[in-house]
């Protein structure tokens, strides 16, 4: 990091945690304290340009011992980079590093005849592709993010653009077999095999080479007549047991983790400072993050959980909307002895306040705290998500307009992301449920709904919702607000700790 801001960071982050952990706490997640009706061009950032690209690892998975899947796994990065007019010609055009733009890992994959491509995008507000790393310092500081359960990472990419801004390599997997990509798949799949009548047909192949089902739930169940085999763990362990499907998860995340680490020195040299790792995750990216720092054995392999040990590498952990109690307790709690910080939502059912205090009290880390956010629900951390429902609902909503029901839309995959974003319950594009962990209309700002395309037709005939008599977002608080508490909370922590 810029070594000047560490004072200053560290004297906010003393400050913020004050405010929160007294009989003050909720002015920290009052309004006064957000950069409310901000354009995206005013939202919180560091003095860095933002590159973005791409890389794909080829990380071994767990779930075919005999013959091993290869999980092919998106890494996003973004770091601090070069002035992006370095990139372009005299009049302004672009020669080579444009604006990021964000879209799911199937745009543009043909589908079946009656069903268009997913087509939807959401642009960066700060990042370039392939822009030049910046060289005003020899080396950065490295953050990696573990998304959440069924997540992407461009889910939280506001957040991760803005961390690169202030002077950290950001890396972030897109976990293989328990991403979103992954349900899409599955989902296109079995409608597929409804069209043809064929059981076996498979339109779009899993990530790692195996048959669909690919999200790793969705696979187990198929493998053992629709259940999730109960795994138990050894005497000692924080938990009795927690199932196949996160044993499997968990495994392969934390091995991302490393991978993205023994990765970095090919991806920037010796600018990534490998020697200041911190890890940072929501839901299940949280357990991740815990999981990679704590192992889920000890040292003498008597108490773990899932068997694979801590990579002592990553040197502090943030966490937001930590993981369900079962799967954060098959974590080696005790053994996470760096600095932690852990975030949580008040209005999180999903994952409620008290498991983040509960984890907290199992740390061995004598530098650790917990900063609950008021008015915030599970998926209120997902930066990205807004965005992803305007994109899709607007060209969900043309498609639908033509044939005049959504079952039958053609634009099928945008339907479906729009589905999984503002329906609670299954419906007739998803068969997911994410209603609990928070809606669209929960956490985003109106205009999510009204611009560029008024998407509020297509939201209510999904959902009943009626626009007209509620406030959006219900809550009171946007995800935009919350991702800026978390930009200052993670600066602040991390430019103290790493």
């Amino acid at each position: 990091m810029m070594q000047p801001r560490k004072a200053i960071w560290f004297i906010t982050f003393v400050v913020s945690l004050v405010l929160v952990e007294g009989s003050a706490r909720s002015a920290y997640a009052s309004p006064q304290n957000q950069d409310q009706g901000q354009s995206p061009g005013q939202q919180q950032s560091g003095s860095f340009p933002v590159g973005h690209s791409t890389r794909v690892l080829n990380v071994p998975g767990i779930h075919n011992v005999i013959n091993p899947e290869i999980r092919h796994v998106n890494v996003h990065l973004w770091y601090p980079a070069a002035n992006p007019q370095d990139c372009q010609s005299g009049d302004g055009n672009s020669q080579g590093c444009p604006p990021s733009v964000y879209t799911s890992r199937l745009h543009s994959v043909p589908l079946l005849l009656q069903w268009d491509p997913l087509r939807w995008t959401i642009r960066g507000r700060r990042s370039f592709e392939e822009l030049p790393l910046s060289s005003a310092q020899s080396s950065y500081p490295v953050i990696i993010f573990s998304h959440g359960n069924q997540g992407n990472a461009i889910d939280y990419v506001y957040t991760l653009e803005a961390l690169a801004s202030f002077g950290y390599i950001v890396a972030a997997p897109d976990h293989v077999n328990n991403t979103q990509d992954d349900v899409r798949i599955d989902f296109i799949n079995g409608k597929a095999r409804t069209v043809t009548g064929d059981p076996n047909f498979t339109l779009i192949p899993c990530f790692d080479g195996l048959p669909s089902p690919c999200d790793v739930t969705h696979r187990v169940k198929a493998e053992h007549s629709g259940s999730d085999p109960v795994v138990s763990c050894p005497l000692g362990s924080l938990v009795n047991s927690t199932t196949a499907s996160v044993l499997e998860s968990m495994t392969d995340r934390v091995r991302d983790v490393s991978a993205v680490i023994d990765a970095l020195p090919i991806w920037f040299g010796s600018r990534a400072d490998t020697s200041r790792i911190g890890v940072m995750g929501h839901s299940r990216g949280t357990v991740t993050a815990l999981a990679a720092v704590g192992g889920s054995a000890a040292a003498a392999g008597a108490n773990g959980c899932w068997g694979f040990p801590a990579d002592a590498r990553v040197k502090a952990i943030m966490g937001l909307a930590i993981g369900a109690q079962n799967i954060t307790l098959g974590v080696d709690l005790p053994n996470v002895t760096v600095p932690t910080l852990l975030v949580a939502g008040e209005l999180d059912v999903t994952s409620p306040l008290a498991v983040s205090q509960l984890a907290l009290s199992k740390i061995s880390s004598s530098d650790k705290k917990l900063v609950p956010i008021l008015n915030a629900k599970h998926r209120h951390f997902d930066c990205g998500l807004c965005a992803q429902t305007q994109s899709s609902g607007a060209i969900a909503q043309t498609a639908e307009a033509i044939v005049g029901d959504p079952s039958t839309t053609r634009a099928i995959l945008d339907l479906q992301t729009t589905c999984t974003l503002v329906t609670s319950t299954p419906s007739n594009c998803t068969d997911v449920t994410y209603g609990p962990s928070g809606v669209s209309m929960e956490f985003c700002e109106l205009d999510t709904f009204t611009s560029p395309t008024d998407i509020q037709p297509l939201v209510t005939s999904l959902t009943g919702f009626n626009f007209a008599s509620s406030n959006v977002p219900t809550t009171g608080l946007s995800s935009d607000q919350v991702k800026e508490q978390v930009i200052e909370l993670a600066v602040a922590f991390f430019g103290r700790v790493l």
